[in-house]
């Protein structure tokens, strides 16, 4: 699995390339005495890059379960706090039972009368049956008295029913958490009336789990299908509150600020397990639904957190990358100023394939090994003599020692060149 650094290019990246993309300069016509212009290089690197997709997301709970009454009733007491852990079958809610203890009461006197009254009739029934045989009676009066019995048989079944939703109801004045969750804030004040099936009194999330809910484009599809097809598709994502902490350090001058940020995600970043995929593109959108399953440090995460997501689909060999700063934007397309070994600066266009991390996945223009500016191009040209100054050291404050420098220096015939903006 690719480090949670593959995911950092969510948002380092684009905050160090946003803010460092200088503008190509062209020579002046006439000829100038210039010093060479102060620099900060690094190493083209060739590796194994993750190739990470990004996009928005929400924390959503796995279940989410609004508490409504099935009775209609006064409703008397709360038995939790707004917010509190609730158990399943832990008590909710009390509805006054009063009603519902007389209806049940009624329900098995009655049911109780019409047991006697079966039992009286079946032992009619037995007493006609034998006085039938002997001809005592006639057909007609017995089945009379049997059909007496059968509509008392029935008349039992329909009060054990009205009995059994009588107790029905009466449990339902006790209303208990159908899972485990946390339960939110009660919506309904003891004393109000609550009617069945309409009144919400409470919602309850169930936090055991937790989804993360996502879209990605659909020219993005046949790289996530590819990806699970080959099984190495991966997903980490980072709270939107923490991710702009890290975005905070990478800021930071120097080295340090990148290995703070780096650590800071490490710490802080969570990996997800793609469980959903849906079958059809949003008309509205454009997009396509997904979900994540979130399986660690749950306590952590809250429903409704919006977080930014990273999905690992490839994993390209051999690349080469530059840091995001090196790369600047001309009318002609991206570009580098490569160090030569003569001390001068190469301008180069470069094709881009994407981002990773802080650095910027080169397809052509640039080779293993080459050194390209990453800070101080403002103001270069192609053929300008630089020198490198060191690594925390800003241009104004190199500049100074450069004159001294550039002073022993034969002049530079300078020409104007389109080679970019």
């Amino acid at each position: 699995m690719v480090t949670r650094k593959g995911l950092m290019g969510i948002g380092m990246a684009a905050i160090l390339a946003s803010g460092l993309c200088g503008c190509l300069r062209e020579k002046p016509a006439e000829m100038q005495e210039r010093p060479p212009a102060a620099v900060q290089t690094a190493l083209a690197i060739q590796t194994n890059v993750p190739r990470v997709l990004l996009a928005f997301g929400r924390i959503a709970a796995a279940e989410n379960v609004d508490i409504i009454p099935q009775v209609t009733g006064k409703l008397l007491e709360a038995h939790f706090k707004d917010g509190a852990r609730v158990k399943a079958g832990d008590k909710l809610f009390t509805i006054d039972p009063r009603e519902f203890k007389a209806s049940l009461e009624k329900a098995d006197a009655t049911l109780a009368s019409d047991l006697a009254d079966l039992k009286m009739k079946k032992a009619t029934l037995e007493r006609n049956a034998r006085l039938v045989e002997k001809n005592l009676i006639s057909k007609e009066d017995f089945e009379k008295v049997q059909t007496e019995a059968d509509s008392a048989e029935a008349q039992v079944r329909i009060d054990r029913a009205a009995a059994d939703l009588a107790r029905i109801s009466l449990e339902y004045c006790t209303i208990v958490a159908p899972m485990n969750g946390i339960a939110g804030k009660r919506l309904v004040d003891p004393g109000n009336i609550v009617r069945a099936g309409e009144t919400k009194l409470v919602n309850l999330r169930q936090l055991d789990s937790l989804y993360v809910d996502f879209s990605v484009s659909e020219d993005q599809l046949s790289l996530i299908r590819e990806a699970m097809g080959r099984g190495v598709l991966d997903v980490e994502f980072m709270p939107e509150r923490e991710l702009n902490r890290v975005r905070k350090l990478a800021e930071t001058s120097g080295a340090a600020g990148l290995d703070s940020a780096f650590r800071r995600y490490e710490e802080k970043g969570y990996d997800a397990q793609l469980v959903f995929l849906d079958n059809t593109v949003s008309d509205a959108t454009g997009a396509i639904a997904m979900r994540a399953l979130a399986t660690e440090r749950l306590d952590e995460l809250w429903p409704g957190q919006f977080v930014r997501l990273g999905l690992k689909v490839e994993i390209r060999p051999n690349a080469v990358i530059v840091p995001a700063n090196a790369i600047q934007s001309g009318k002609n397309g991206p570009y580098v100023f490569v160090a030569k070994p003569d001390g001068t600066a190469e301008y180069r266009l470069v094709k881009e394939a994407f981002i990773w991390a802080n650095y910027i996945v080169v397809e052509s223009g640039i080779n293993p090994g080459d050194r390209v500016v990453t800070l101080g191009q403002m103001g270069l040209y192609p053929g300008a003599r630089i020198f490198e100054m060191p690594a925390g050291q800003t241009p104004d404050a190199a500049g100074k020692g450069a004159g001294a420098a550039g002073a022993a220096q034969p002049a530079v015939k300078t020409e104007k060149t389109g080679g970019g903006e």
